[in-house]
């Protein structure tokens, strides 16, 4: 269905350029460059409207798998795309097209626009080009789709029950947690209310992670750079971790971003059977994390 969102928006306007619009858990998204348009949730209706009438065409959606250099000619006039293409000179191209769209996918999708009838779009939000704030803000519309129109209704009252209970609206009535930027983004301040409500939700993890056996323990919130190394999280994972701390020594610690590793150590500590297994360790740990710009909301990451 972004695919569908997506044709509608190049109907609508027709300079706005594309980038990515993968499928997520409850729906879809799709990040566009609208140039010089201003896009709001007051244009969701209009969108919608074409959507459905680009479901009504019953366009068969087609797959076709192209070479780099083809790609490339199809999608010329959106630099998004041929940035996107860089990734995969090697490789053999998917594109999808429905009508006179056409865009980038790995697929599956169905077989053709008739079959998507029942869609909302739910909200918008501002994004980086691949994530990075130093590239173009880009403008991000969600959405959610079903086969049954029920389902769809079902799932939007589940939306606004969720709205409800969202923290940061509770947050204003309750006085749970803040912010300061005398501290830094993204560190929150747990209130007394908020710690208590932490409280009451570790005794009732501790217990039941007691009563399945699990050995609770506390572990250091940094680490040498090694034990990073070893297990491959320093290559995989470092810029999701803070930088580096070099010491005067010559050690280098790393704020940790995980507790497995550190779990590992105690394991080894001790010869083992595997008559001891499943040997289960727990923490409430506290992890350090360097998110990306957007990343965090609240007291989420999302």
């Amino acid at each position: 269905t972004a695919h569908l969102m997506a044709q509608a928006i190049k109907r609508l306007y027709p300079q706005a350029l594309l980038t990515i619009g993968p499928a997520i858990k409850e729906g879809f998204y799709y990040d566009i460059d609208f140039q010089k348009h201003d896009i709001s949730k007051n244009d969701f209706a209009a969108i919608e409207k074409m959507m459905k009438q680009i479901s009504l065409e019953n366009h068969p959606i087609i797959r076709e798998e192209v070479s780099y250099q083809k790609a490339k000619e199809i999608f010329a006039n959106n630099p998004y795309k041929i940035v996107l293409l860089e990734k995969h000179k090697e490789e053999v191209i998917s594109i999808y097209h429905q009508g006179e769209f056409f865009d980038l996918c790995r697929g599956g999708h169905l077989l053709k626009t008739s079959l998507m009838k029942h869609f909302k779009l739910l909200k918008i939000s501002g994004s980086y080009f691949q994530s990075n704030a130093k590239n173009q803000t880009l403008t991000r519309i969600y959405g959610t789709s079903f086969f049954q129109k029920q389902a769809l209704i079902d799932h939007l009252q589940l939306l606004e029950e969720r709205k409800q209970r969202d923290h940061k609206r509770l947050n204003k009535e309750l006085d749970l947690f803040m912010f300061s930027k005398e501290v830094g983004l993204g560190l929150p301040f747990l209130l007394p209310k908020g710690a208590t409500l932490r409280r009451i939700v570790e005794r009732y993890i501790v217990d039941k992670e007691l009563s399945y056996e699990y050995h609770h323990v506390y572990t250091p919130i940094m680490t040498n750079t090694e034990l990073y190394r070893i297990s491959g999280h320093l290559e995989h994972y470092a810029e999701n971790m803070f930088p580096v701390m070099r010491l005067e020594s010559g050690e280098q610690l790393v704020l940790r971003p995980m507790n497995c590793p550190h779990h590992m150590i105690i394991y080894k500590k001790t010869p083992r059977s595997y008559k001891e297994l499943p040997f289960r360790i727990a923490e409430l740990g506290m992890m350090h994390r360097f998110e990306k710009s957007g990343a965090v909301s609240g007291l989420q990451r999302v």
